[in-house]
């Protein structure tokens, strides 16, 4: 019997068991609290199965790794303080404090685990180790390279008068309105250039060397950028860079010191919760830092977890909930866009079934129309 094989009939029987054990507590009486303390459990040896087979099979930057590690920070963060701590899951703070009810926690529990499972099952299954080997394009480097130097000052000169305005006017103020009127187009349009030359740029496979110097180049732009309180965007790229860098360039992660390899989510941590501080005009404090960043990141369980409590109320009357950011686009494109970017409104509600959105409005309408959101994780 093959590796694949055996692992992959090993996770068929834990989902046949968990499933068992599901259909036995939905007929029979069972104690609510006991069953989600034994959830929690099973989660964490589901979770740490499937990271320690996908570090395993395609290393600890693989796409699938990453998606792992990312899920704990932003998604399953709280479930594990609930383990370590006295933090309480059914205590949630995403713009209001509503206690959440057992079956909800246990509901939610039942669908994360089955997510892992089933993603494991279909990666155990479906991934192939293959080393990409592309040529190197310099009509795709050399141009885009170019574009990238010449928009580099513009863009960085936009970021420091966005910075600035935000400063003066708050966080918020990306959000309801009131930087939409300041803008005009072409800081719309040259960060946007500048991002869509370096993507060409990665396209072109460029030297290692060069796609370093150009990375960091970028990276100083999506810094300042991100000084104005979106962390989503210099995260997601660094992790993308990592991966690029390991997969392109066949760099084995393993064989690194393990000071770097420690290094790297000592920064990702300190760096996030610099930003978070920054702009929330917040302290944070250095003995309680480790669980303040896993509390305040995995703060994204809450939405998940809001659609369960309010299944009824939150339900969808438009557009699925799924498909609403694009219906959204081809709105905004062939209808209205200014609808879009004027801030929170009726109007928007009526236009858009977005759930960042809706979601917000239903659960505290003042802050839905401060410009308060349900963040990018």
């Amino acid at each position: 019997m093959s590796y694949k094989l055996g692992i992959s009939i090993g996770i068929l029987v834990l989902i046949l068991l968990f499933w068992m054990q599901f259909l036995v507590s939905y007929f029979l009486p069972f104690d609510k609290e006991a069953f989600f303390s034994l959830l929690k459990f099973e989660w964490l040896i589901v979770y740490s199965l499937a990271l320690i087979i996908s570090i395993r099979t395609s290393g600890i930057v693989s796409i699938y790794s990453l998606f792992l590690i990312l899920s704990f920070v932003f998604n399953y963060a709280r479930i594990f303080l609930e383990m370590i701590s006295d933090y309480q899951l059914s205590s949630t703070d995403l713009f209001s404090r509503i206690e959440l009810s057992i079956d909800t926690e246990i509901t939610l529990l039942i669908l994360i685990v089955n997510l892992l499972l089933f993603s494991l099952l279909s990666y155990v299954m479906f991934y192939r180790k293959s080393t990409i080997s592309l040529a190197h394009k310099r009509s795709y480097t050399l141009p885009s390279k170019y574009l990238i130097y010449i928009l580099l000052v513009p863009v960085i000169l936009f970021n420091i008068q966005d910075l600035i305005y935000i400063l003066n006017n708050g966080y918020l103020s990306l959000f309801n309105g009131d930087y939409h009127e300041k803008m005009n187009f072409l800081s719309l349009i040259l960060p946007r250039l500048m991002f869509i030359a370096f993507m060409f740029f990665l396209a072109g496979v460029p030297e290692e060397l060069e796609f370093k110097k150009i990375s960091y180049i970028y990276l100083v732009v999506l810094l300042l950028s991100a000084l104005k309180g979106q962390r989503g965007e210099i995260l997601l790229f660094i992790l993308m860079l990592v991966w690029y860098h390991n997969t392109m360039y066949q760099k084995n992660f393993a064989k690194l010191n393990f000071k770097y390899i420690a290094l790297i989510p000592i920064v990702f941590i300190s760096f996030s919760q610099f930003l978070l501080a920054f702009r929330s005009n917040v302290d944070v404090e250095p003995n309680n830092f480790l669980y303040e960043f896993f509390r305040i990141n995995g703060i994204s369980i809450n939405i998940p977890a809001y659609l369960i409590e309010f299944n009824e109320s939150m339900s969808s009357g438009g557009v699925p909930y799924f498909f609403a950011p694009i219906v959204d686009y081809f709105y905004r494109v062939f209808i209205d866009r200014d609808i879009f970017y004027q801030g929170p409104s009726v109007d928007l509600l009526d236009a858009s079934n977005s759930l960042s959105h809706h979601m917000i409005y239903f659960i505290n309408p003042d802050a839905y129309f401060m410009g308060n959101g349900t963040g990018s994780s």
